[in-house]
């Protein structure tokens, strides 16, 4: 999340973040661990929504997630309704339209183009009167 972290200390201020926790994409029960979560703690596939709470509460003292974190209920509705897994980016603009649509990671999960959305988008919201 480190890019992720950067943006949100630099716009954090001007702009509001949100992570939505949904789905689990890499539980731990009866498989190996990927090599990339060996700090990661056990965890397996939430079988109820205070299941997926908890396992949302870990991964954010794992990771030292800072933004604030929401989790997506267990049907997966805003998940579902944004394409969102496993893990995407948006910018909402004050408009409540999608500024910014990233893409399907973890190839198009690509934080580092939202800077220039933000910044014009922030510019022009110091312009109107």
């Amino acid at each position: 999340m480190g890019t992720i972290d950067h943006l949100y200390s630099k716009y954090g201020g001007s702009a509001k973040f949100l992570v939505i926790y949904t789905r689990e994409e890499h539980p731990t029960e009866g498989a190996n661990k990927p090599a990339a979560w060996t700090h990661a703690p056990e965890h397996r596939d939430p079988r109820d929504l205070k299941e997926r709470r908890d396992t949302a509460c870990m991964f954010v003292r794992t990771f030292h997630v800072r933004i604030p974190t929401m989790v997506d209920d267990m049907k997966d509705t805003v998940s579902t309704e944004y394409d969102g897994r496993p893990d995407r980016i948006f910018v909402v603009g004050p408009d409540s339209k999608l500024a910014y649509v990233g893409g399907i990671g973890p190839s198009g999960f690509r934080p580092e183009e939202t800077a220039p959305v933000l910044d014009k988008m922030l510019k022009l919201q110091r312009s109107v009167p």
